[in-house]
Formats: structure tokens, sequence, C-alpha cells
């Protein structure tokens, strides 16, 4: 099973600060590619219910290519960072 700590990249795109409060332990989340992306064709989004709340941090490569497409649970939320377990 995969885990993964990491900083929510991009929260001035995403609604992270709005919404992190609401993220629990136990809540799904969703890692999509976005190779449309300007600033980074390797980007990728992390969505919770729906909306897109920010992206895997850039250093994460290799593990972005293992995790893209795959459904999470939340682990912990901290003030800027995730962690989280592929379900």
């Amino acid at each position: 099973m995969n885990k993964l700590k990491f900083n929510v990249a991009g929260t001035t795109y995403g609604h992270f600060d709005n919404i992190k409060d609401m993220i629990l332990p136990s809540s799904r989340v969703q890692l999509e590619s976005e190779p449309e992306n300007k600033e980074d064709d390797t980007a990728v989004a992390i969505s919770y219910m729906g909306q897109h709340i920010g992206f895997v941090p850039a250093g994460y490569t290799l593990e972005k290519a293992i995790l893209t497409g795959k459904n999470f649970i939340v682990s912990k939320v901290d003030d800027c960072s995730l962690t989280i377990e592929e379900e």
C-alpha cells in the first residue's frame, strides 16, 4: 500500500485553505494527471468531493506516475499538508 505525506502545492489555484478543516481522516481524495497544465505538464491535481484543492508537489515525479488516477484515504491533515494512503 502506498503512503505519502506532502505539502499541498498550488493552493492559490485550489481550495485547500478554504476546506482543509472539512477534510477529515478517512476522507477520500482523487489524484488526476493534468498534462494540459501550462506550468507543469506532469502535474497531478488533488480533488476532494469534486473540488480541486491543489497539486502533488513537483518533487514527487516518480510517485506521481504511480499514484495518478487512484483514490486515496486521508490519514492526516495538517495546516498545509496531507498524509494519504492508497485505498
